[in-house]
């Protein structure tokens, strides 16, 4: 699957794309100052060690080699190293991304036998793409995130398309006034599947009588009274001894007067 790796023997310097533009390193800058020398023994030495473990499709450590390399200093064997680590560690998108660039010179030019691999390239990796549709309901749209990156709208009746890499991801929708619903799949490579979610109106937007919280409370009210309601009845009963057994009789009395 992957291509020689490429040596790093050396950068090409770009200018700016605008005069009034400050430069974004020390090579931009002054390509033949020592800073910029410096820069690139750095960039240099850390696109080495990527290349390394590239080579021994060791996928996730030349990935975060070459991302190293690359924000020491932007090149064309980094940038096209690191697409390829990309393509072992299973990040579709993020590889198809970077040939994209690659192609459109972004990083310098590209030789016609290296940009036909790049082209096939691409196109296997979006046919290893897992497609995920998307259908909300209960809201009439709500804003679509894919492990918590922003990826679309979703309208009831009418689903988000989705090109996700495989693996395990989270999609969570969300909408004004109402709670938000979240699910976990397992995306497959080059396989099709749809995903629903529910959304329920927040405590705020609903009626007190639709709120859980008003059914917790009114049946512990219930619970309550008719616990007071059970005492009462089997409470035993406490009767006066010097009361009488017969019905209530006002007693008349004459007290002699001395």
């Amino acid at each position: 699957m992957l291509a020689a790796v490429l040596v790093l023997a050396g950068f090409a310097t770009r200018a700016s794309a605008q005069s009034q533009n400050p430069p974004a390193n020390a090579c931009e800058a002054n390509a033949a100052s020592d800073a910029c020398a410096a820069l690139q023994a750095r960039a240099g030495a850390t696109h080495e060690r990527g290349a390394e473990a590239l080579r021994e499709a060791r996928f996730a450590e030349a990935r975060d080699a070459f991302r190293e390399a690359m924000s020491i200093f932007e090149n064309g064997p980094s940038a096209y190293n690191l697409a390829l680590a990309l393509r072992g560690t299973g990040e579709s998108l993020e590889a198809i991304a970077l040939f994209e660039r690659l192609l459109d010179g972004a990083f310098g030019p590209v030789g016609e036998e290296r940009a036909s691999d790049m082209r096939r390239w691409i196109q296997e990796e979006r046919g290893a793409l897992s497609r995920v549709a998307v259908r909300v309901a209960g809201a009439d749209a709500a804003t679509i995130r894919v492990d918590g990156d922003r990826v679309g709208e979703a309208r009831e009746g009418d689903p988000l398309e989705l090109s996700l890499n495989a693996g395990r991801r989270v999609l969570i929708a969300e909408a004004a006034g109402f709670e938000s619903a979240e699910t976990v799949i397992f995306a497959e490579r080059a396989s099709n599947a749809s995903v629903d979610l529910r959304l329920l109106p927040s405590d705020d937007s609903r009626p007190v009588t639709a709120k859980p919280a008003f059914w917790i409370v009114l049946g512990a009210v219930v619970v309550v009274g008719v616990a007071a309601g059970l005492v009462a009845a089997f409470a035993p009963y406490e009767r006066d001894p010097l009361a009488s057994s017969g019905p209530l009789r006002t007693v008349s009395a004459q007290v002699p007067v001395p």
